[in-house]
């Protein structure tokens, strides 16, 4: 709601400031408040209240790790587990052990944020990007194969014909495919 008004532009900048603060005083207090009991619903609010919610932990370190990841795993929509990554990555300290535990998670959505946020933190490729190559996620295929290109010599039209010839599985051949390789 705050974003309607904002966006509107009918106040001033201190107007609106001083709005912001109000209301993340009045959020942080509640959220607060309701942390323990409400955790595990947040999930199931309706998506805009959610996403306010989602973005408010992006925005500010109200949770502890445990709390965004517990989070992380309830939320079933790409927004919301991006919001949610995102925070992690924000308000925790970095950590390669626990971005390999995201890069191996059930969710694209989190595995490619994972893979930009590694490389914005690296600026260089990482020993096993290559298997990101055969992740069923295009996305994640195309920035991991981006990233070899980038920092690598490696033949990534090779690497494909390769792995074709081991396990000719259906994204290997839509990689080749995509590549005019066939």
């Amino acid at each position: 709601m705050l974003e309607k008004v904002k966006n509107a532009k009918r106040r001033s900048d201190a107007q609106i400031c001083s709005l912001e603060i109000q209301a993340e005083n009045l959020i942080r207090h509640k959220f607060q408040s309701l942390l323990h009991e409400t955790l595990n619903e947040i999930p199931k609010y309706e998506i805009q209240i959610k996403n306010a919610v989602y973005r408010f932990i992006k925005k500010n370190p109200v949770l502890d790790r445990a709390q965004t990841e517990h989070l992380l795993a309830l939320e079933r929509t790409g927004y919301g587990q991006m919001l949610l990554i995102l925070a992690i990555f924000c308000h925790y300290h970095y950590d390669d052990r626990l971005a390999g535990k995201y890069l191996c998670s059930k969710s694209a959505v989190v595995r490619y944020h994972t893979l930009v946020y590694r490389y914005e933190q690296k600026h260089d490729a990482w020993p096993g990007l290559q298997a990101m190559l055969l992740d069923p996620s295009r996305r994640i295929r195309d920035y991991a194969a981006y990233i070899l290109e980038k920092h690598t010599n490696m033949d990534i039209r090779a690497f494909y014909l390769q792995e074709l010839e081991r396990n000719p599985s259906k994204f290997v051949l839509n990689s080749i495919r995509r590549q005019d390789i066939i």
